[in-house]
């Protein structure tokens, strides 16, 4: 089995964040006919659910190359459905907000999973199974000192960005609340990155004492 190396995450994870808004922007298209582009993060075209996702993926694929398709179904939608568990338990407890809702589906957990997408991340993580060889020519682009050093640059710009995302909802959803800002940061965020830029940031993003019946 390769070796498993950190700088490779790095661009899984980028790519991954940003194939995801892809992804979210097509279903949109084919199931409601328009483009959304449904972006978890402040700056730039990333959704890093996918990218932990992807993560997740490519690390169970290494692993569990040699066990049955079987067992590699389960553990990939495992994988898919633990995370998005955590996200939706965070966005409720932590925020209390959701991005989106299960309710209505058969089998769900209140609203942050259900049997059928848990079905589709085990598939999503097979069809991945067959991404990874290209993945590892891929990778192969990026060897020597010069890409280790991208590699870094990329990680410190992709964890800065999340670090200022998560501070960014979380003065949006103290503002929901009506608490004052606490600093000159979050007096900047309050003119800068205002309710009205939230909400079209984040298009799918809803309070739950605001929440939306019509989807």
């Amino acid at each position: 089995m390769a070796a498993i190396r950190l700088s490779d995450t790095v661009w899984l994870f980028t790519t991954g964040s940003l194939l995801g808004v892809l992804i979210e922007g097509l279903f949109c298209l084919i199931r409601y006919g328009h483009w959304e582009t449904h972006v978890v993060s402040m700056l730039g075209p990333f959704c890093v659910i996918y990218g932990f996702g992807a993560v997740g993926f490519y690390t169970a694929g290494m692993l569990l190359q040699d066990r049955h398709t079987a067992f590699r179904f389960l553990i990939y939608a495992f994988i898919g459905t633990f995370v998005e568990l955590i996200c939706g338990w965070l966005l409720e407890h932590w925020l209390h907000m959701y991005a989106w809702d299960y309710s209505g589906n058969m089998l769900n957990y209140h609203g942050y999973i259900c049997f059928s997408m848990t079905a589709v991340w085990g598939c999503s993580g097979l069809l991945f199974d067959k991404l990874i060889p290209r993945l590892h020519t891929f990778f192969g682009m990026f060897q020597g000192k010069a890409a280790s050093i991208i590699a870094v640059v990329v990680a410190v710009i992709m964890l800065s960005d999340l670090v200022f995302t998560l501070s960014c909802i979380n003065r949006w959803a103290r503002r929901h609340r009506g608490l004052n800002a606490r600093s000159k940061m979050e007096v900047i965020m309050d003119e800068r990155y205002d309710d009205d830029y939230m909400q079209q940031r984040f298009c799918e993003w809803n309070f739950f004492d605001e929440k939306k019946t019509d989807r």
